[in-house]
């Protein structure tokens, strides 16, 4: 994991694409084949999105902070960065909203960049997410409403082991905290 002392904090991320010339970030590619008849859902749905970025959160007995927004099972805290977004500002924001706490946001840990390729025709689109560390919090705080984005409360909780639904990336992402 990423040193999380002042030096490593960062202040702003606009665009994870120059992290894969890093050698200090685990950069993977992939690319999602989808049906012609898919992929206008799928661009539709993604919209404005760049992609997500992903925190990995902490307390001082190693436990980890995961939420279930109710559609994609138990995860680390995840939201949605608009195009030309601060992926740092937005990883600061669902922290926040879920515990209270504001901790300093790390350099990335891992981006994975997925290109969403329309199977027979031209269209693509690529979205990244973008695993950050936060700063170790004290106790298990948990905010009177969690919240993430617009979405209503989620169901928050701090964890010694990963549940055993949790797998592939979003196992392999809340490994790296644990």
């Amino acid at each position: 994991m990423t040193e999380n002392s002042p030096a490593a904090m960062m202040d702003s991320l606009t665009d994870p694409e120059p992290l894969a010339d890093r050698d200090d970030v685990d950069y993977r590619e992939r690319t999602h084949h989808v049906d012609a008849d898919e992929f206008p859902a799928v661009r539709d749905d993604l919209g404005d999105t760049a992609g997500w970025a992903v925190v990995g959160v902490v307390n001082g007995a190693g436990r980890i902070l995961l939420m279930d927004d109710g559609s994609h099972g138990w995860t680390l805290p995840a939201v949605p960065v608009a195009s030309g977004g601060d992926w740092v500002a937005a990883a600061e924001g669902v922290v926040e909203s879920l515990t209270g706490a504001t901790p300093g946001i790390g350099r990335p840990e891992r981006v994975r960049r997925v290109d969403y390729r329309e199977n027979g025709g031209g269209g693509h689109v690529i979205v990244h997410h973008v695993v950050l560390p936060a700063a170790p919090v004290a106790g298990d705080p948990v905010a009177d409403d969690p919240t993430v984005g617009c979405d209503t409360a989620v169901a928050v909780d701090w964890v010694d082991a990963l549940p055993d639904e949790l797998e592939g990336a979003v196992a392999e992402d809340a490994r790296l905290f644990l």
